[in-house]
C-alpha cells in the first residue's frame, strides 16, 4: 500500500470515553458547514458555497492538487470514506472517474451528498451508503483507491481505520487521508496564550458549530482542540508527521508515506 499524507491545519483531542454513537449522534446533527453559509442547507447555493470554501481554504492554488488523483485511471473503483456533503464524490466524478462509492457514519451527510448529485446532474457508477471508517461496509480488496480528507481523527479508533483501508484497497492500490497537524502553536502554550490574546483584540472568530469565540474563550491548547469542531464534539485529535508514519505503518503494515 502507497500512502499519500496531506496534512491539514491542526487541531483536536478527544472527550472522556467518546463513543462511535456519540460522534454520529454529533455529526448528524451539525454536519459540515454548518452556520458557515447565508445559504439554505442542501440547496446547489449552499454546495457551491461549500465548494468554494474548501478550494480557498483546504487548497493552495485554488483546486485539489494532483496527488488527489495522481496515478489514478478512469475505470478505477474509489471510494470516498466520510463523504460529509459529497465533495470528493463530486470532484471524482467530474475528474473524468466514474466509479465512486461513498460512505458516511451519519444519514444527513449521505442524503447530502445524493442530493447533491442530483442537483449538479452527475452520476456515479458507485453507491453513496451509511458506514462508519472503523468497520467499512465493503468487502476486502474492493478498490483501486481510498480518499479520506478531514475524518479519521474525529473517531475514537484511528488505527482501526487505517487498518480498514488496507483491508478493502485491492493489491497496489494507494490511500491518499489527511488529519489535522499539531502544529507550533499546539505544541507551545506561551505562543498559545499569545494568539489567544490577539484574537481577544481584534476579536477573530469562526463561524458554525457555536466557533464564534472559540479561541478567545480557550484556556489550553488542549481546551481549544476539543472545542474546535463545536463545543460538543466528541472526538478530535492532531498529529505530527511522524506519528501519522508511525500510524501508518502499524496499521497498514508498512508503505510510504508523501
Amino acid at each position: 500500500m502507497r500512502c499519500s499524507l496531506v496534512k491539514g491545519i491542526g487541531i483536536m483531542s478527544s472527550s472522556a470515553n467518546p463513543s462511535l454513537e456519540d460522534v454520529k449522534s454529533f455529526w448528524n446533527e451539525q454536519p459540515l458547514f454548518t452556520g458557515e453559509s447565508l445559504e439554505e442547507s442542501g440547496t446547489k447555493e449552499w454546495f457551491l458555497a461549500h465548494e468554494a470554501l474548501c478550494n480557498t481554504d483546504c487548497h493552495p492554488f485554488g483546486r485539489p492538487a494532483a496527488i488527489f488523483t495522481e496515478g489514478l485511471r478512469p475505470e478505477m473503483d474509489i471510494c470516498d470514506i466520510g463523504c460529509g456533503p459529497g465533495y470528493w464524490v463530486r470532484y471524482f466524478l467530474r475528474q473524468g472517474f466514474p466509479r465512486v462509492w461513498a460512505c458516511d457514519i451519519t444519514p444527513s451527510a449521505v442524503d447530502l451528498t445524493r442530493r447533491s448529485l442530483e442537483l449538479f446532474s452527475l452520476q456515479t457508477e458507485g453507491e453513496i451508503v451509511e458506514g462508519n471508517a472503523e468497520s467499512l461496509p465493503f468487502p476486502g480488496a474492493s478498490f483501486d483507491h481510498v480518499n479520506c480528507q478531514g475524518v479519521i481523527h474525529h473517531t475514537p479508533n484511528t488505527e482501526a481505520c487505517v487498518r480498514e483501508f488496507h483491508r478493502v484497497l485491492k493489491p497496489g492500490g494507494t490511500v491518499c487521508f489527511s488529519v489535522y497537524y499539531k502544529n507550533l502553536i499546539l505544541r507551545n502554550n506561551l505562543l498559545f496564550r499569545l494568539i489567544r490574546t490577539l484574537t481577544r483584540v481584534f476579536k477573530v472568530g469562526l463561524k458554525g458549530r457555536g466557533r464564534e469565540e472559540l479561541i478567545s474563550v480557550s484556556a489550553s491548547p488542549e481546551d481549544l482542540i476539543r472545542r474546535y469542531d463545536g463545543l460538543d464534539n466528541p472526538v478530535g485529535k492532531a498529529y505530527t508527521k511522524g506519528e501519522v508514519l508511525r500510524l501508518a505503518k502499524y496499521a497498514g503494515g508498512g508503505g510510504g508515506v508523501v
